[in-house]
């Protein structure tokens, strides 16, 4: 508890680092912008990665069918058709339904017509209706955030360039002073895993604020009022904002295996598909000096961890063995079901679900702290418990600036005989040490790449300033002045 209350008060310090890691790592020489004002913001290219909708990705693949023979083809799996096709146009702008051949206008009040759209099965309102019920992030009209975004960066003055994750290389990433994601969380964490350039800021807008919280987007408002966001961004009203990376170092046999990528199948989210725009994953390199300290080779990967990373084995019903060093402390072998490693700025995704306790958990611990104790605790009071609940919950999350991991060893089997031998289920890390004793496991990135980890082959999880990503908050109150950096 005392470690975790320690992390809010941590402030990061700017530097410049210049150094060699150990001898399994690589060798870098940073230097940092020293000029952190805000003001000093004036892009002159922008790259915008755009979501891949679920209905353009159908598209994609079925290429040989009418559209009439889509919507039939949807049915069939349960898919509601209306529905792919209205969040469609709450991303995508009016020219991109034509140039898709649909049957699309604009309503009088700016809300896209479809003609097999005539209800909303969820809402049970008529699209019409729709700006009536006050849910006015509508009223963005045949625009959508993706054009509407850049359509003001373009009138600011600023060249912009739109991609789908398809074209989102390295040579479109090194021609832009800024990367804008137009999607949810997951189109930010594609665009995040291959910005490996601390001084190159990513900014999200939420494109379906009423299907996704977006976490890591800009606040959902923006999501209706991009003029105002891009207006504070170009006059410098927010700060940055250095989100903590997990760098993976793999050492061992197999390490050059091509990723699987864990979402292939996952219709909902095709955006976290790396595989296809990310060659230099599949790639060999012939030429790598192997770990002084085994003779075996090693490998930096070429993706940065945002949210967290997990290693363990495939078939969650098998057990997962591995040796275990944090900060450099002796190694122990330990069955659990995975170790999580995670950022502060995924304190509050997996990591937190797993961790958190239910108002039902602390109802219990109270009662048996009342019992034990002889204390007048109210453990039947539903609002006491739920305040001491939300209280231990907030704990969990961890400032996402913070240059240390949260680990979590889930489901912790004490099997010695010596209990000293076993590391506490949950804290904190600057640098992870992990073997692979298992038969048929995975290092996964993100929720989305999973590479190969079995036995023997060693990982080094580690997060240094110089591999933090840029990001942005924006001021809500025009007095704030202040700066974080």
């Amino acid at each position: 508890m005392c470690a975790l209350r320690r992390l809010f008060s941590y402030a990061t310090q700017n530097q410049v680092r210049t150094g060699c890691l150990c001898v399994c790592r690589r060798k870098f020489s940073v230097d940092f912008v020293p000029n952190l004002d805000p003001s000093n913001f004036k892009p002159q290219k922008v790259l915008i990665l755009t979501k891949l909708s679920r209905y353009e990705f159908e598209k994609r693949r079925h290429p040989e069918l009418t559209e009439r023979e889509l919507e039939t083809r949807l049915r069939s799996r349960g898919s509601d058709y209306n529905m792919l096709l209205y969040h469609h146009y709450i991303h995508k702008p009016f020219s991109m339904m034509e140039q898709c051949g649909q049957c699309v206008v604009p309503s009088g009040m700016g809300i896209f017509w479809h003609h097999s759209i005539r209800r909303i099965p969820i809402l049970g309102l008529d699209l019409l209706s729709i700006k009536e019920k006050n849910m006015v992030y509508l009223e963005r009209g045949p625009s959508g955030v993706e054009n509407t975004v850049n359509s003001v960066f373009t009138a600011a003055g600023i060249e912009t360039k739109v991609v789908y994750r398809f074209d989102y290389s390295d040579p479109n990433i090194e021609w832009a002073d800024a990367i804008v994601t137009t999607g949810g969380d997951g189109t930010f964490l594609l665009a995040a895993s291959r910005v490996l350039d601390r001084n190159k800021p990513l900014i999200g807008f939420n494109s379906d604020p009423m299907r996704s919280k977006g976490k890591l987007c800009l606040p959902q408002k923006y999501s209706v009022d991009v003029r105002e966001a891009i207006d504070k961004l170009l006059k410098g009203k927010f700060r940055w904002t250095f989100r903590s990376r997990i760098r993976v170092t793999l050492i061992g046999d197999n390490i050059y295996k091509p990723p699987v990528e864990l979402h292939d199948q996952q219709l909902l989210h095709p955006e976290y598909r790396y595989l296809d725009i990310d060659m230099q994953l599949r790639t060999m390199e012939k030429e790598v000096p192997p770990c002084s300290e085994s003779g075996l080779a090693r490998r930096v990967l070429p993706v940065l961890a945002l949210n967290e990373v997990f290693i363990g084995e495939c078939v969650s019903a098998r057990v997962s063995y591995l040796e275990l060093s944090f900060d450099g402390s002796k190694g122990i072998k330990q069955k659990c079901s995975g170790l999580i490693a995670s950022t502060g700025t995924g304190s509050t995704s997996w990591t937190y679900n797993v961790n958190k306790l239910t108002e039902q958990n602390m109802e219990e611990i109270l009662t048996i702290v009342k019992e034990e104790t002889g204390f007048k605790i109210r453990d039947s009071d539903p609002l006491f418990v739920r305040k001491i609940t939300n209280k231990f919950n907030e704990m969990l999350i961890s400032d996402a600036e913070v240059p240390r991991m949260v680990y979590t060893i889930r489901d912790q089997l004490v099997s010695s005989p010596t209990r000293s031998e076993c590391f506490k289920p949950r804290g904190l890390a600057r640098s992870i040490a992990v073997k692979s004793r298992c038969f048929d496991a995975s290092l996964v990135i993100d929720g989305g790449l999973s590479f190969t980890f079995n036995d023997g082959t060693r990982a080094l999880l580690e997060i240094y300033e110089e591999d933090s990503l840029r990001t942005v908050t924006l001021y809500e109150d025009p007095t704030e002045v202040s700066f974080k950096h």
